[in-house]
């Protein structure tokens, strides 16, 4: 997801976003690598779908660059609003107590960088993206879908 983010700023298709997951499983027995290559690219396709950032906003970073205090989100942004804002991906239907602790930490180490520049993490679970969580700076987890940082894009 990250190097797709870093190389295509612009929305991606589904054909680019298949041939950028494919390297990721070669080598691996063709019905394990069939079903985890399909996982994948839904999972990614859902993101592209339901959270692909306006063109107003600007990828500032991905997980391989330096992180604020050594917490490395998926993504981050600098909004057209001016805000900062983070995404953390999980494959999971759950956030799970581990990923909420990792992306507390997160939190609090962009908050501790940028300040009142940050807004916050989006959580974004692809096994089930309605139970994607926005957690902001100096706040309680919430839905991410009652936020103005979720985008439900009409057309792919």
């Amino acid at each position: 997801m990250t190097e797709l983010a870093a190389v295509h700023p612009n929305r991606p298709t589904i054909a680019r976003i298949r041939a950028s997951v494919a390297p990721a499983f070669k080598g691996l027995p063709v019905p394990t690598m069939r079903g985890a290559k399909c996982d994948c690219v839904s999972g990614v396709g859902l993101w592209v779908r339901h959270q692909w950032p306006p063109s107003g906003w600007t990828l500032l970073g991905v997980e391989a660059d330096e992180a604020p205090n050594g917490h490395r989100p998926d993504l981050w942004w600098f909004t057209d609003s001016g805000q900062i804002v983070c995404d953390e991906f999980k494959s999971s239907q759950h956030a799970s107590k581990a990923a909420l602790a990792q992306v507390r930490r997160q939190v609090d180490a962009a908050a501790g960088r940028w300040g009142d520049q940050f807004a916050g993490v989006r959580l974004y679970l692809s096994g089930f993206p309605a139970r994607s969580l926005w957690l902001p700076a100096g706040g309680d987890a919430g839905a991410l879908a009652a936020t103005p940082f979720w985008f439900d894009w009409v057309v792919m």
